[in-house]
């Protein structure tokens, strides 16, 4: 009986720990597009700054354009988290056991 309430508590606290985790990954989501929109301003921005100034070199787009590498691979790292935390969600709810 004992071992039964234990597997209860364990099952519980299994399930709230994935869809902790699949909630903190949907919150990220959120940021990290604003994020990279924002970078992709910056690296228009600069574009723009480079062919009509004098001051704005090809290595500040170059830095701009990697930034924006950065942050597109943020997103797709936190859709893996995403994915990854809906997969384990699904399973401590009893998915795919056969």
């Amino acid at each position: 009986r004992v071992q039964f309430a234990q597997s209860l508590i364990d099952a519980g606290a299994e399930v709230s720990n994935a869809l902790s985790a699949y909630h903190n990954a949907v919150a990220k989501r959120d940021v990290l597009a604003s994020q990279t929109a924002k970078q992709e301003q910056v690296v228009s921005a600069t574009r723009l700054l480079m062919r009509h100034s004098a001051n704005t070199s090809y290595l500040e787009v170059l830095a701009a354009q990697q930034l924006l590498l950065e942050a597109r691979m943020n997103n797709l790292a936190n859709d893996f988290d995403e994915a990854q935390s809906m997969i384990v969600l699904y399973r401590a709810l009893g998915g795919g056991v056969r």
